[in-house]
């Protein structure tokens, strides 16, 4: 024991910090995040697809106007809405929760700050994707912004606009070391020992004998 210490005071518990370990965490490669953007956007135009189809062969089947079609898909109708909605309500509730969507697990990339804390609902759903909505109302500032945003990963920081508005990082996620299983012992079997017990009666007949 060292002189002066206490031998009765609690032991001192150090915590990781793990904020810090997390921004340590390797950037992600933009093939990768361009991939996880082609894969949600795949994903969204299969459930888009089917409300399409059924509008095209609705309106030729009934009037036969390639211009009618046109009109009637590019405006809003409740199908189609519900489902889209849905499927970026499900991504924007994985953001939240894991920093991940559908595609982004795919590339086993994620979203977090640059604290290396979880990112959450506020920076990685309402100041990454939400104010780039709100922009499709400002057509010209719209498509600025766009290009912006996507010259910007090519910076060292491999960062978009949309990570320097909510302070967040896209980072490699390392793959879980699973525990390997324990083989069960097979339990012995118990070999039947039939010399032994032959010779043992063998002995008490001679003894009786």
């Amino acid at each position: 024991m060292v002189a002066g210490e206490n031998p009765y005071q609690a032991p001192v518990v150090t915590h990781r910090d793990e904020g810090r370990e997390g921004a340590q965490d390797p950037p992600a490669s933009r093939g990768a995040r361009l991939s996880a953007r082609l894969l949600d956007n795949a994903l969204a135009a299969i459930v888009y697809l089917p409300g399409y189809l059924w509008a095209v062969t609705s309106v030729f089947r009934l009037k036969g106007s390639l211009s009618e079609a046109v009109e009637w898909m590019s405006g809003w109708h409740p199908p189609l809405v519900v489902a889209t909605l849905a499927l970026a309500a499900y991504q924007w509730f994985l953001v939240a929760r894991d920093g991940q969507t559908i595609g982004k697990k795919w590339m086993r990339i994620r979203i977090q700050r640059t604290s290396g804390q979880p990112a959450g609902f506020f920076r990685g759903v309402v100041l990454r994707e939400w104010v780039f909505v709100a922009l499709v109302f400002v057509p010209l500032l719209y498509g600025v912004v766009v290009l912006i945003d996507a010259l910007l990963i090519f910076g060292a920081a491999s960062r978009c606009l949309h990570d320097y508005i909510a302070d967040t990082r896209v980072v490699r996620v390392a793959p879980r070391n699973r525990p390997k299983k324990k083989r069960r012992a097979r339990p012995a079997i118990a070999r039947p020992v039939i010399a032994e017990s032959v010779d043992v009666d063998a002995s008490t007949d001679e003894e009786r004998a």
